[in-house]
């Protein structure tokens, strides 16, 4: 499997750092976005500006009002009516300003821009102002707002560089078991649409990425038993970057805690960490070497009994729930293989590693593998009911390697093994 990194231009991530340039970065998406939590008793995680003057925010609401003139001011996050709201806007710019700092010896300038609508799906059609494609209310808001921060900066002496799109949206779709390859077509419909469009309004030659994570969203309509049909949507997140290079995945979320008797929203501390883990992607794939999500490079069966997964990257195997639940995954912990002409199919028995190959998993199997067609499914199948670290789809597989600890309350945040749906290579004899 030949996954590529993009390639950064030292110049070009050097030119981003002017004086007289403003960065920014988009939220698109659906509640989690929004900062969508229904626990009214849940403290925000960011409720005063941690990067004063530099991690910037338009005064904007959530919906179009007439007549809207914009402001910038520090970003932080603010309760909203009768719900505590975190969205990832905050954590997103925390990180990538800590990693600015890091590199350069310096913060820089950096707004964030939100347009989203809770509930919505992608394309449209199930409640009012629904849908994100170009031609929605959501799309078109995050226009305006790009366009009159544009213009404030310019007034300022500066340019405005749009450098990606965060796209938290999935949930939705994914309950409604949409199409997962209609939905990845038309998120790079909205990043090209989008770009034409940023660059239009800010001048910039720059490319505008588009990063989406793996939704936690399953279809519940679906039995478990069924689970491998409730990730299409998640399975084409992490396919779109294979098509589009500019349209980066990274990687599942399913790592998050959710709220209480709530089958669709997350913490506000878990929304604040959604978005370190988006900064941590934009500021990789901007300035650094690019950053590829912990996805599988390679299958081979060591024998019948026994099928070998290599990742990129050293992996840990969790064995207790502190950071997910893995107690009820059994002991495929997250993989099973699925064949549509043998059933039941082989079951997954035990997930080995070993010191000598800090990238491989070994598969090991109840019985051997028939010769006929099959796949094997990664985090596809959920527990419950519910989304996140409990009951979603998930797996108990993550990166050795830390991607960032935040600095509010010490979390450690991995990279985690994305849901996948793989070909099997034919099994031997």
């Amino acid at each position: 499997m030949d996954l590529k990194t993009p390639a950064v231009d030292n110049r070009v991530a050097s030119a981003l750092l002017a004086d007289d340039v403003m960065l920014c970065i988009v939220g698109l998406g659906q509640s989690w976005m929004q900062g969508g939590n229904r626990d009214r008793a849940d403290p925000l995680a960011t409720p005063v500006p941690e990067h004063p003057g530099q991690a910037l925010q338009l005064n904007a609401p959530a919906r179009p009002p007439a007549k809207f003139v914009a402001s910038l001011e520090d970003l932080h996050e603010r309760a909203g009516g009768d719900r505590s709201r975190e969205r990832p806007l905050s954590g997103c710019a925390d990180v990538f300003e800590r990693a600015l700092l890091a590199k350069a010896g310096r913060r820089h300038p950096l707004l964030m821009i939100m347009a989203a609508r809770g509930g919505s799906t992608l394309a449209g059609g199930l409640i009012a102002d629904d849908g994100l494609l170009p031609g929605s209310m959501v799309f078109g808001w995050m226009l305006e707002q790009v366009g009159q921060a544009a213009q404030i900066v310019r007034a300022q002496g500066k340019r405005l560089v749009v450098m990606s799109i965060l796209a938290a949206h999935g949930e939705t779709d994914a309950q409604l078991n949409a199409d997962g390859e209609a939905f990845a077509a038309g998120w790079r419909r909205i990043r090209q649409a989008a770009e034409r469009a940023i660059v239009g309004l800010t001048g910039q030659k720059e490319a505008v990425l588009l990063h989406a994570y793996q939704t936690t969203g399953l279809d519940r309509r679906s039995q478990q038993t069924q689970g491998c049909a409730t990730a299409q949507v998640a399975w084409w997140q992490l396919r779109m970057s294979d098509i589009d290079p500019l349209c980066r995945c990274v990687g599942p979320v399913y790592w998050t805690t959710p709220g209480p008797d709530d089958f669709a929203h997350v913490t506000n501390r878990s929304l604040r960490r959604v978005g370190l883990q988006f900064g941590r992607y934009v500021f990789d794939d901007v300035f650094g070497p690019g950053r590829l999500p912990l996805r599988v490079v390679d299958l081979i069966w060591i024998d019948a009994r026994r099928l070998r997964v290599t990742y990129a990257r050293e992996i840990v195997v969790e064995s207790d729930d502190a950071r997910v639940n893995v107690s009820t995954l059994g002991a495929g912990k997250g993989y099973g293989l699925e064949y549509l002409a043998a059933k039941p199919a082989p079951r997954v028995v035990a997930l080995e590693t070993s010191a000598d190959r800090p990238g491989v998993l070994d598969l090991v199997l109840d019985r051997p593998a028939p010769g006929t067609a099959g796949r094997l499914l990664i985090g596809a199948r959920p527990t419950g009911p519910g989304i996140g670290r409990d009951s979603g789809g998930r797996t108990a597989v993550r990166s050795r390697a830390v991607l960032d600890e935040d600095p509010q309350d010490g979390f450690v945040l991995y990279d985690w093994a994305c849901v996948e749906a793989l070909d099997l290579p034919p099994a031997p004899g």
